[in-house]
């Protein structure tokens, strides 16, 4: 961003070729380097997950530092899109098409902004990333309650029943409080299925998402059945309405997303 000067202080047309190829440069180097930001932001999420109950202070400080890269990021896609909006508003490069160098193509293409179809695709892009990040941070939440599931093997021993009993009503009120979140992420997949994403785009939703109610089916079927062997649901005909419900509305969400 160095050497970039205010709209007013460009002089002739030579200046304004100059400022439009800077900022051209500069996008494009964003734009190329913009999944290795999102790919930071997901192993720092996943590193502050695995940090924060065994240590707190590693923990805050790779969320520091993660907050202060995205900061800077911010600010500088800011910057960009202020030279390039002053520029064209100061009308010096409205009625021109200032070619690259090396490509002949148009640097500036309307009166709107700069690459605004490549703008337009990127904060599509950036939708989907903003869903794949909340996804993972929230599977990594839910890393311990994975782990039980996965591990619980019901006990039909009398002496260990109420105990279990007990283990399993704590997972559910676990799973309750996620519940909004989940529901969240579902929400979130649906506004982007009207956002006119193209198809690939959409895939990298939907798989994400698939695989994610997947794993959290498995966690609520885990629960289910273990209180219905602990209670004596199976025998009496139908499982617990409370686990039952959220089971089958996980079961809903996979459909959906198979479709």
């Amino acid at each position: 961003m160095t050497g970039l000067k205010s709209a007013h202080h460009l002089e002739n047309e030579q200046e304004v070729a100059q400022q439009v190829r800077r900022l051209q440069k500069t996008e494009e180097q964003l734009e190329q380097e913009h999944s290795s930001f999102v790919r930071l932001s997901q192993l720092s999420c996943e590193l502050v997950g695995r940090l924060d109950e065994s240590n707190g202070a590693a923990a805050n400080t790779v969320r520091l530092s993660l907050d202060s890269i995205t900061q800077r990021w911010d600010n500088l896609v800011a910057r960009i899109e202020e030279h390039g909006k002053t520029l064209v508003k100061s009308g010096k490069a409205d009625v021109k098409q200032v070619m690259a160098q090396d490509t002949g193509e148009p640097v500036v293409t309307s009166s709107e902004g700069l690459s605004t179809d490549t703008e337009g695709e990127e904060q599509k892009n950036q939708l989907v990333d903003k869903f794949l990040l909340h996804i993972s941070k929230l599977s990594h939440e839910l890393e311990p309650l994975q782990e039980w599931s996965e591990r619980f093997e019901v006990s039909r021993k009398r002496d260990d029943v109420r105990k279990m009993m007990n283990t399993c009503q704590e997972k559910l009120i676990q799973i309750k409080e996620q519940e909004a979140r989940v529901n969240r992420l579902q929400l979130e997949l649906e506004h982007l299925h009207v956002a006119k994403l193209n198809a690939k785009q959409l895939k990298r939703a939907n798989d994400a998402f698939e695989q994610f109610a997947k794993g959290w089916a498995r966690i609520v079927t885990k629960i289910s059945e273990a209180m219905n062997v602990l209670t004596g649901q199976e025998a009496n005909g139908g499982p617990n309405g409370e686990e039952a419900a959220v089971a089958a509305k996980i079961e809903q969400w996979i459909e959906a997303v198979d479709k």
